[in-house]
């Protein structure tokens, strides 16, 4: 999802700058009434994902990317077609953070890192 926010200087301009809280506001109006928010319990968003190499070696992949949530709990998959990376799958259950291997018995470089990220911030 991107956002994009033009501003345009003048005397006109200054008098109708919006504040970023009436942006965020009439950004939640745009998608549904404040009741209609409410009872929503889940999201989803799918789209296109592209990892490069940039260290080390050099290569590109492209594949899809979903990200689920429902009620305080989260998923979030990449999946390529990569027999040496085939894709990430985090995931959380409203208590428990899952990194699954990218291949048996093998973590990928970003499951390690946000693994010791999360290791160093559960002391």
């Amino acid at each position: 999802m991107s956002f994009c926010i033009y501003r345009f200087e003048g005397s006109h301009a200054k008098e109708n700058e919006l504040t970023p809280e009436q942006v965020i506001a009439r950004h939640l109006k745009s998608l549904g009434t404040p009741d209609a928010l409410s009872r929503i319990q889940t999201r989803t968003a799918v789209g296109s994902v592209t990892y490069k190499i940039v260290h080390g070696a050099s290569g590109s992949a492209s594949g899809q990317a979903q990200w689920a949530s429902e009620k305080g709990k989260m998923g979030f998959v990449m999946r390529f077609n990569d027999v040496d990376y085939p894709g990430e799958h985090f995931a959380f259950d409203g208590e428990n953070i899952s990194i699954a291997e990218t291949v048996p018995g093998r973590m990928s470089y970003l499951g390690c890192v946000f693994r010791a990220m999360l290791t160093s911030h559960s002391d």
